[in-house]
């Protein structure tokens, strides 16, 4: 993991306007890029979701400053929100419980903290010769709450993407030809997608 981590380049992360898959945000973290998808982040963070749709809401590149914010523990933070599979370093696992703390990630936090302190009484802490940065921690997303699984994150922009699509399928069919039929044109949307409900993941 810390050769994948390490091997990825700059030009791996930079933003293509004319490419409609790779990533549309960047976050910088010691001068170090990870690329990722607004829709993924804001899906699966509450922090990142609240940051998209007020101070970065037209940013496509985020210098990330706080000294507490590593970059081998952001990276597998994201790269857990897009696999379900987290995979980091021992040593970095306190600076991702700290990530997650601040980011709302409560689930994923609670399992760090239970698994830092059963490594702390774990017989393999004694073996000579091998240190914190050697040992990985491995968690499926399946051990958590539907709430922090990739499965939820997905059906969350499923149904928000279903419910955008309808409401523009109906403006274009209805139309708004003038001020005066605005107001009904809008009641009549609102009528027939009161069915569309963007579900939260219980």
């Amino acid at each position: 993991m810390d050769n994948y981590v390490k091997n990825y380049s700059h030009d791996a992360f930079s933003i293509n306007d004319g490419d409609s898959v790779g990533p549309d945000i960047i976050l910088y973290v010691s001068g170090r890029p990870i690329g990722a998808h607004r829709a993924v982040l804001a899906a699966r963070c509450p922090y990142f979701k609240k940051k998209f749709v007020t101070e970065w809401k037209d940013r496509h590149e985020v210098r990330l400053a706080n000294p507490k914010l590593t970059y081998p523990a952001l990276f597998s933070l994201v790269h857990f929100f897009y696999t379900d599979r987290l995979d980091i370093a021992v040593d970095d696992m306190e600076d991702l419980v700290r990530i997650c703390k601040f980011c709302g990630c409560s689930e994923l936090q609670k399992a760090l903290e239970k698994e830092l302190v059963h490594q702390k009484y774990a017989d393999y802490k004694s073996i000579k010769g091998i240190d914190d940065s050697q040992k990985r921690f491995i968690l499926q997303g399946s051990c958590l709450p539907e709430s922090e699984r990739l499965s939820g994150a997905l059906r969350d922009l499923f149904m928000l993407s279903l419910g955008n699509s309808e409401k523009r399928r109906i403006t274009d069919t209805l139309g708004c030809e003038n001020e005066g039929n605005s107001s009904e044109t809008i009641t009549k949307l609102e009528d027939a997608t009161k069915d569309v409900q963007v579900r939260k993941s219980s």
